[in-house]
């Protein structure tokens, strides 16, 4: 792997992190009338979304990337 594929991966790995946080205190904040079996399944269904909009391990792993 060399450094621009090192930061790459870096960058991605990060922003995944990030994005897992904000969309997890997102739901957490959201609604507190709702109950926290319906925020799990609505942190759940987002991060299934966000998850579809990524290159896979396997992708990552080929790329030299994981």
């Amino acid at each position: 792997m060399n450094n621009t594929t090192a930061t790459k991966s870096t960058d991605l790995h990060n922003s995944i992190k990030n994005q897992i946080l904000t969309l997890v205190s997102g739901n957490m904040e959201a609604d507190s009338s709702m109950h926290y079996r319906e925020i799990l399944d609505d942190i759940i269904s987002d991060l299934q979304q966000y998850a579809g909009t990524l290159p896979t391990a396997e992708e990552l792993f080929e790329k030299g990337e994981l």
